[in-house]
């Protein structure tokens, strides 16, 4: 009875399979790719597993082969200044060349002064104005002399301001001088010394006629007028 049983079953699953083979090939072949790509992973994370356990060990060196520290106490001291860095670098100090001019001329008196940030009445034109120089007044045709230095740069004879000599001490320092006649002692280019004979006291400014024969001297640093009194000696003569 059992046999029959047996050979019962035996023919319906046979039954079964016949009619179900392709399915469950399907079946088969999908758990066994699901198998692979699981067993796949698993492997894949237990070697970055075991990657990153040996990057993070530690190694210690052998004492035996490792050199001593050294500790502050064993550093020899660095004296300390000020709580400042010692350094060998020395700034040299170069001092400046102090400038003096000589007198320019002999014997005057001094007229209108300079005057850029305040104003000065002027008598010739009736009106305040500024004054970009010192007026010297002399005897007309007493000597004018170079009072620096340097080149002549220009010889003019200005409409306004007469005869006119600017003569360059430096790239940054001029002096000109006006005023004076039409006897030039020197022509443009000539170099100068201090004491030379340049020209004579004149009348020839036309804005300044009313102070009489007189040196019209203005000082010039990078072009813009200063007090010439910051170079020459202030007392009257």
């Amino acid at each position: 009875m059992k046999f029959r049983n047996f050979k019962l079953w035996t023919r319906k699953f046979s039954g079964f399979m016949r009619r179900h083979v392709y399915s469950i090939a399907i079946v088969f072949c999908v758990v066994l790719g699901i198998a692979m790509v699981v067993t796949t992973v698993v492997v894949s994370n237990s070697e970055k597993t075991n990657n990153v356990f040996q990057e993070s060990q530690v190694v210690i060196p052998d004492d035996s082969t490792q050199k001593p520290v050294q500790t502050p106490e064993n550093e020899p001291s660095k004296p300390v200044t000020g709580g400042e860095v010692e350094t060998e670098t020395t700034i040299p100090v170069v001092s400046e060349k102090v400038i003096v001019f000589e007198k320019p001329l002999k014997s005057y008196t001094m007229g209108m002064g300079y005057a850029v940030d305040s104003l000065l009445y002027s008598n010739t034109l009736n009106q305040w104005q500024t004054h970009s120089g010192v007026d010297f007044i002399a005897k007309e045709n007493d000597e004018v002399y170079c009072v620096y230095d340097g080149v002549v740069e220009k010889i003019e004879n200005d409409v306004l301001e007469g005869y006119c000599i600017t003569i360059k001490h430096s790239d940054m320092l001029k002096t000109i001088y006006k005023s004076l006649t039409s006897n030039i002692e020197v022509e443009e280019g000539d170099s100068v010394k201090a004491g030379d004979v340049i020209g004579y006291v004149g009348l020839s400014s036309i804005v300044e006629q009313k102070e009489g024969a007189h040196l019209h001297f203005e000082v010039l640093e990078n072009n813009e007028p200063v007090d010439p009194m910051k170079y020459l000696a202030t007392e009257t003569k």
